[in-house]
């Protein structure tokens, strides 16, 4: 009977220290979450400053007033109008401002949607038929 006994309390004894260092892990949980949080906010930022450096006067005008900016395909002369956002944001426009296509290409990775859209401009403005070649078009 008395190592059935010293084997219930081991037991009850190993349990009490799991439940404590479980206590200790998720105690700094709300720390570790608000860290992450200001980690992804901050590369948000740094995009967006990012993004707004490299466009042009008209250009950070649109993005400032309506969350999107226009620009010209390299070999087409096409306009496009790349809106805030990472996927489905690039809108194939005719000549009255209308959405004839919606394009979707990205980089690689989870990046800011700054970088996201820098990309998307400079590879339209650059390179377009690559782009083009690459991307996914739902006609409108």
């Amino acid at each position: 009977m008395g190592l059935e006994l010293f084997v219930l309390w081991a037991v009850a004894w190993l349990l009490t220290l799991c439940a404590l260092a479980g206590a200790i892990a998720w105690s700094d949980a709300p720390a570790r979450y608000h860290s992450w949080c200001k980690q992804r906010d901050d590369a948000e930022e740094r995009g967006r400053r990012l993004l707004e450096e490299w466009l042009s006067p008209a250009q950070l005008e649109q993005y400032r007033r309506y969350r999107h900016f226009e620009v010209i395909g390299s070999h087409s002369g096409q306009r496009y109008r790349i809106r805030q956002g990472r996927q489905m944001n690039i809108d194939e426009l005719d000549s009255r401002n209308k959405s004839t296509a919606v394009w979707c290409f990205l980089p690689q990775g989870r990046l800011p949607i700054g970088d996201t859209m820098l990309a998307q401009k400079i590879a339209l403005e650059s390179d377009e038929h690559n782009a083009l070649t690459i991307a996914h078009k739902n006609p409108c």
